[in-house]
């Protein structure tokens, strides 16, 4: 609301004029003051004019825009109101009425008052003996506000005199304190409008580093995913933080790693190489404190490539396959949905670990499954959109070998073992029975395919277990009654890493 009353507005009148009369101006400028306070008021402006035909009326800023979001006239554009005022309102505005005989224009200068606000809230302050430091109480307001300070609830200029303290304005600096010195510090600000006050804490202690993460804490990330490893400490002076890795000699630092003000370590993208044990040692003059923690990197969860498109005769059976390839240690669990929704409560809906069956499907069965697999800490989905047509005449079944299993990747590479995923190939009619894993030794024996084991038909992965100076490469076969498939294209090579043996010590 306004805080003075300003004088009646001038009331522009658009005469009816003569062809080639100049046109009138209205009498004085005149001033409406605003305060903008904690309410965020209303700012309301109103312009009256007359004439024939009846003038329109339109508003301006003289300089800026008018916020729209946050304006809206009234009463045929004759009120101007503005919600939440600030202090950035304020300035001319320019009202102007016109009909096709002439215009005319009057200007409002409005000037936005404001009460003390905090521009920064003051924070509590640490120190340790012969440390120094800045208090500071940051605020706006119009007209500017004055700042006190005092002490334990004592005008500061009624305290003892402290050589280490020294005020200017909205900051006390302390320089080389003294233990004893702490002490609560009001900063008052006010205006004739308000005031606000805080009350911020000086303590000054000695005390050796302490880390306030948990000990032994471990994270968890999928690959090529950002990990954040905490280490929260306390300390007074303020602790220094550094990370080492076990393995690794020297501190952590530098690109792509990034070290957080509050001691978190960032790894922005991290690898299968990144697991493992690390250690925050947060370090003052007073003391050395380590903490350690745990990264464990997963391999992302996937859902293998599948037809977006099923089409399926009415009365068959309808098959939607969601075989994954997961991280070993994370087992995932399927989520079945029809359309976005839950699944019809039918019980020609079967769901497997890795397939949905719709048994004697008609047109109602139509629309797009999702398939959903979850774990702890990532997840995957795909769809498929189901169409039921018409029955056809059966033609006759044609039974051929499969075709060549494809997308053969390599997971979970340990010293002397590795994860083999692939997805099988058109069966043509004869379920396949077998997977045959074939090996090629690059090093020795490029070109020459060894048979390494065998896996049943309804497996899409195997642990392999390795030799170490192979450099290997892996093939697929699939078996169905009809015979083998042919050979899949090769996977990338892996050379497993020999394990040094531990020194039997001498006696």
């Amino acid at each position: 609301m306004p805080l003075t009353s300003p004088p009646t507005p001038y009331v522009p009148r658009l005469r009816q004029p003569c062809w080639g009369a100049p046109t009138q101006l209205p009498g004085p400028v005149w001033l409406q003051e605003h305060q903008a306070g904690p309410e965020r008021e209303t700012l309301e402006l109103e312009c009256i004019a007359e004439g024939l035909p009846t003038p329109q009326i339109s508003w301006s800023k003289e300089s800026g825009k008018l916020p729209e979001d946050r304006t809206s006239l009234d009463g045929f554009q004759k009120k101007l109101k503005i919600m939440e005022v600030t202090e950035a309102d304020g300035g001319d505005y320019r009202c102007t009425a016109r009909n096709n005989l002439g215009s005319i224009h009057h200007i409002i200068t409005v000037v936005v008052k404001a009460a003390p606000y905090w521009r920064k809230t003051p924070k509590n302050l640490i120190l340790a003996p012969q440390e120094s430091g800045v208090l500071s109480c940051q605020v706006n307001g119009d007209p500017k506000p004055i700042i006190t300070w005092s002490m334990n609830g004592v005008p500061i200029e009624n305290t003892p005199k402290d050589p280490s303290r020294s005020i200017d304005e909205d900051t006390i600096t302390f320089s080389n304190v003294q233990p004893g010195a702490s002490a609560v510090y009001q900063c008052n600000a006010s205006n004739e409008y308000g005031y606000v006050l805080a009350n911020t804490f000086v303590n000054v202690l000695s005390e050796p580093p302490r880390v306030l993460t948990s000990p032994n804490q471990v994270y968890q990330v999928i690959r090529e995913n950002p990990a954040f490893l905490d280490c929260a400490a306390f300390g007074s002076p303020i602790p220094t933080i550094t990370w080492f890795k076990e393995g690794h000699a020297t501190a952590l630092a530098g690109d792509p790693l990034v070290l957080h003000e509050n001691g978190t370590l960032e790894i922005p993208s991290a690898q299968s190489l990144d697991s493992g044990r690390y250690t925050c040692r947060a370090n003052n003059s007073l003391g050395v404190k380590d903490n350690h923690v745990f990264l464990e990197v997963k391999e992302p969860t996937r859902i293998l490539k599948q037809s977006d498109y099923k089409m399926v005769q009415r009365h068959s059976n309808a098959v939607f396959e969601c075989r994954v390839t997961h991280d070993p240690s994370l087992i995932p669990t399927v989520t079945w949905l029809k359309d976005s929704g839950e699944l019809p409560d039918d019980e020609r809906f079967v769901v497997d670990s890795d397939s949905l069956t719709i048994n004697d499907v008609t047109e109602e069965d139509e629309g797009a499954y999702t398939c959903i697999m979850n774990t702890t800490l990532d997840q995957d989905s795909a769809s498929a959109v189901l169409t039921v047509v018409e029955a056809t005449p059966t033609p006759a079944i044609v039974y051929e070998k499969p075709d060549p299993p494809t997308d053969l990747e390599l997971t979970d590479q340990q010293p002397r073992s590795v994860q083999l995923t692939w997805t099988p190939g058109d069966e043509h009619n004869s379920p396949i029975q077998k997977f045959i894993i074939q090996y090629e030794d690059g090093l020795h024996h490029p070109g020459v395919w060894h048979n390494l084991t065998e896996v049943p038909g309804t497996k899409t992965t195997a642990h392999l277990k390795l030799s170490p100076f192979v450099l290997y490469a892996f093939r697929v076969v699939a078996g169905n009654a009809m015979g083998h498939s042919q050979p899949s294209i090769p996977s990338r090579q892996y050379q497993p890493r020999l394990q040094p043996q531990k020194k039997t010590p001498l006696v």
